[in-house]
């Protein structure tokens, strides 16, 4: 048994996530300020009743190098939801910890094991390492209560969902941008299929404006 997933990202329309290798995924929110993205991802977050918010440690660490100033209706994104970090090399020493759940390798130092404990963390150890079990840490966090998980990672971490069969439905917040590069970070990260049976067909729940010639897609993975 694990929870259902739903992905929760914006993108441009060519599947790009941020302007670049290494840059916030917020900064063209923060050059547009009329195009409500991170506030159209919030409400379809909790329209769906996602109990848990899950990003990378990659992610965490490219906010926290690359600060952006979003629209205020966008500040404290998803407050009341439970936010579960994937930090399978234990990179980031925690001082924001309410709501925090990290989901880790066995692998990692002791250090950062007593840095977790010392914080009152809540761990879920998922793997021997080097990197997090993606469906071993679905399994323990469905065992701790999680149901509805919104999957708002970087690409690497959706990657991993997706080659994982992880993926359930996906909200993207398609951007009239294009971007056109070859090594920024996309919806889904993850090594190229073998054959075109691999790929996975879905199906249009709904779509409508989202402002500022956004336009807002929800989709379920068909069959």
């Amino acid at each position: 048994m694990r929870p259902r997933v739903l992905l929760a990202m914006s993108s441009s329309v060519d599947g790009r996530i941020s302007t670049g290798p290494g840059r916030n995924v917020t900064e063209w929110s923060a050059r547009w300020p009329g195009r409500r993205a991170p506030a159209i991802i919030q409400e379809r977050i909790q329209q769906w009743g996602a109990d848990g918010v899950v990003s990378g440690s990659e992610s965490v660490l490219v906010w926290s190098r690359h600060p952006v100033a979003v629209p205020a209706e966008a500040d404290g994104y998803s407050p009341d939801l439970p936010y579960i970090v994937f930090d399978g090399r234990g990179r980031i020493t925690w001082t924001q910890t309410r709501g925090l759940v990290v989901v880790t390798c066995t692998h990692v130092t002791e250090t950062y094991k007593n840095h977790l404990r010392d914080r009152g963390i809540e761990t879920v150890f998922a793997g021997p390492g080097p990197h997090v079990d993606v469906s071993a840490a679905l399994t323990a966090l469905y065992d701790r209560g999680f149901r509805r998980l919104a999957l708002n990672g970087g690409g690497t971490l959706n990657g991993a969902f997706l080659r994982a069969g992880l993926v359930d439905e996906a909200v993207v917040v398609w951007e009239p941008l294009l971007v056109g590069a070859s090594s920024t970070p996309t919806l889904f990260d993850a090594p190229d299929l073998d054959a075109p049976d691999a790929l996975l067909p879905l199906e249009l729940v709904a779509a409508s404006p989202g402002g500022g010639d956004t336009v807002v897609a929800h989709y379920r993975l068909r069959g």
